[in-house]
């Protein structure tokens, strides 16, 4: 059974999930070469993305809770695919570099303007326009950068930041952010 669903896999011929009752089936579409039929029902959306970057070599990132959802959809791009499941899903998938990003359509923006200036400035900023409540910052971060965002969502702002400046963020309950070096 294991080495039936590894080889359908592994040709490109079905990507089906089952668990109690929920269906994620991402397949190529009969006849139309690089369009996908999608059938989830009361499936994961991580699973479906899955199936889907699996397909494409791309990377897709759920930046949010996963949800369950219903979908079917036929002779979509793989691309369409994605952004229909994230509507689906009440989400909206981004382009971020070379990947894809799942974020919550109501997530606030940033619009920042500054040049040479020093990091905690720019993380206390970006943390208030997001409604970060509570920002620790360790003793060893410092630095300096400069950033132009234009209603950038907030996840996206604070991803380039931390890495263009080589800093790490964990999340802890109650809306605590700890940046660290």
């Amino acid at each position: 059974m294991i080495r039936s669903l590894l080889a359908a896999l592994f040709l490109g011929v079905l990507f089906s999930a089952t668990a109690l009752g929920a269906v994620v089936r991402i397949v190529p579409s009969p006849g139309v070469p690089g369009k996908l039929d999608v059938d989830v029902r009361d499936g994961s959306l991580s699973r479906a993305l899955e199936a889907i970057a699996m397909r494409t070599g791309s990377t897709i990132t759920l930046q949010v809770p996963d949800r369950e959802l219903t979908l079917r959809a036929r002779s979509l791009a793989p691309e369409q695919a994605a952004r229909a499941l994230s509507a689906a899903a009440g989400l909206l998938l981004v382009p971020e570099g070379d990947s894809w990003v799942v974020i919550d359509r109501s997530e606030p923006t940033v619009t920042l303007d500054v040049q040479d200036e020093d990091v905690r400035t720019i993380l206390r900023s970006v943390a208030g326009q997001c409604g970060i409540r509570n920002l620790m910052i360790d003793p060893g971060v410092a630095g300096k950068g400069t950033f132009l965002f234009h209603e950038v969502r907030c996840g996206i702002a604070l991803r380039t930041i931390f890495g263009s400046l080589g800093l790490a963020a964990e999340h802890y309950p109650s809306s605590v952010v700890r940046v660290k070096q």
